[in-house]
């Protein structure tokens, strides 16, 4: 993925959408990823670059979680 001010833009507006849709499955996410997010728009304006490939990551990882909490079907629970 490029790093551009719109790859960015996208990569942290599906940040906030998989926050909410893991709080479906883990409500103690919120805070956590609520700061996260703030503090890249933040650093947006000047550091969008220096920050683009933590951000990347955080996105990958959240699609990870999501696509894992997504696939669990408890039997016993």
């Amino acid at each position: 993925m490029k790093k551009t001010e719109n790859n960015f833009r996208k990569l942290l507006k599906e940040y906030r959408i998989l926050k909410d849709e893991l709080l479906d499955f883990e409500e103690n996410l919120h805070d956590g990823m609520y700061c996260d997010i703030q503090g890249y728009w933040e650093e947006f304006d000047e550091n969008f670059i220096y920050y683009f490939d933590d951000l990347y990551n955080q996105v990958k990882a959240c699609r990870n979680i999501l696509k894992g909490y997504k696939a669990l079907h408890y039997i016993f629970g």
